[in-house]
């Protein structure tokens, strides 16, 4: 009995400064922390306290918050209990974020939406000068911007600060050695060696670039796994692709199979396994499919630091983003069949765009302390599974390049999820 009297004043001192009612006190309190907001929605959801969620929100409107909401502290505070006007509360009223990251071609045209005057693009050319510009803008797409108003001084700002290209190195492959199982799917070689994982100039998440070594070869995918493939080892190719919503023009044994959660890419695995055809088969690791998708690059796409809609199935934005009569939408707007574009140097095809790939790890919101040796992070965050290489929705500058990195809950479906496969001879 004394032990819970205790702890409840221990849990009330925490709070004083948070829940006081005096107008003076707030001005006189610092912004709350993560520590205040989550011991206060512990109380209030353990009734311990006689505050609503709107009090608590005026606390917040009133004294602010210290941290920036990061994807991962909202995870914090909605396991804690904060409902969605508390999260909108907190990502109000946090410090302005300093951002560092260099722009995207993209990040910069919807800049110039929010604000054509002027002074608003002489700040924003102030910007690119200051954190430089991931990205070469083409022909078309400076067409795009002129069109929508941005000044020369700001098309010339974009050309003049673009950031080093990025420095990766991959161990390129022998000439393309292919496998085939018994059920016809086909498989390259991918030999051991070493490559940088990564990128230094794009999210977080894709931080600290780091050097991966694979001590034994291994066989990837060369393509994305069927509709035909799904069919022969689950035998559903018909439900599925009912429930994904995939027309008559998108069906066929050679497209991707779609809506297929992450639990039923490893089920499918099983099954493969099952019939014990000399290989060992898994999903493969974030490592694994980065290797394939760099294929001895050291540029941001496998063809380069940009990419084109005549080399990958994905979502042309600028055209989305303002059609018209004369430049219509060049995407497809949907799966095309499994290699409809040219492959990459290790001939490993759709590595870019069609359909996003589930990979074996959980999600980490960085690679700090990660193993070095390829294997799948199981360490990170088991609510969430990564995917990989984008889709046939996907817009340029965004997921596509190889470092880019996704997650989702492991029983996430959708028309643009697919998955393929590693193998391993016994």
């Amino acid at each position: 009995m004394r032990k819970g009297f205790l702890s409840s004043i221990f849990v009330l001192l925490i709070l004083f400064g948070l829940l006081a009612d005096s107008a003076s006190l707030f001005a006189q309190t610092p912004p709350l922390t993560i520590v205040n907001l989550k011991t206060a929605l512990k109380a209030i959801r353990q009734k311990q306290l006689n505050i609503t969620y709107n009090e608590l929100i005026e606390r917040i409107r009133n004294r602010k918050v210290d941290f920036n909401l990061t994807s991962s502290r909202e995870s914090e505070l909605i396991k804690a209990g904060a409902p969605q006007e508390v999260i909108d509360a907190i990502r109000e009223n946090g410090p302005e974020p300093v951002e560092t990251k260099p722009f995207t071609i993209v990040d910069i045209f919807r800049s110039l939406k929010k604000g054509k005057a002027p002074d608003k693009q002489k700040s924003l050319i102030s910007q690119i000068q200051t954190r430089k510009v991931n990205g070469k803008l083409t022909n078309e797409e400076e067409d795009y911007f002129i069109d929508d108003g941005a000044t020369n001084e700001l098309i010339a700002a974009i050309k003049d600060n673009p950031v080093g290209a990025e420095q990766i190195t991959v161990t390129p492959s022998d000439p393309i050695k292919t496998v085939k199982n018994s059920i016809g799917m086909e498989f390259v070689l991918l030999k051991k060696g070493s490559f940088s994982m990564g990128s230094d100039l794009a999210a977080d998440d894709e931080k600290p670039v780091r050097t991966i070594t694979f001590s034994q070869d291994f066989y990837l995918g060369r393509y994305e796994v069927t509709q035909g493939q799904w069919q022969e080892v689950m035998g559903d190719t018909e439900k599925k692709l009912a429930l994904a919503n995939v027309v008559d023009y998108s069906q066929g044994d050679n497209f991707p199979i779609v809506w297929v959660s992450w639990d039923e890419a490893k089920l499918f695995i099983s099954k493969l396994n099952e019939r014990n055809d000399g290989f060992v088969y898994s999903l493969p690791s974030e490592a694994e499919w980065e290797y394939g998708c760099r294929a001895g690059t050291n540029t941001k796409y496998a063809f380069g630091d940009t990419i084109t809609l005549d080399q990958a199935n994905f979502k042309n934005f600028f055209a989305v983003e303002i059609p018209t009569i004369d430049t219509p939408d060049k995407d497809i707007n949907m799966i095309r069949e499994v290699g409809s574009y040219k492959p990459n140097r290790f001939g490993l095809f759709d590595m870019h765009g069609n359909v996003w790939e589930w990979v074996e790890d959980t999600y980490g919101s960085n690679y700090k302390g990660l193993k070095l040796d390829g294997t799948a992070n199981t360490k990170g965050d088991t609510e969430l599974r990564v995917m990989r290489g984008g889709s046939w929705a996907t817009g340029i500058n965004s997921y596509l390049r190889c470092s880019a990195r996704y997650s989702d809950k492991p029983e996430k479906q959708s028309n643009q999820i697919g998955f393929r496969v590693v193998a391993r001879k016994k």
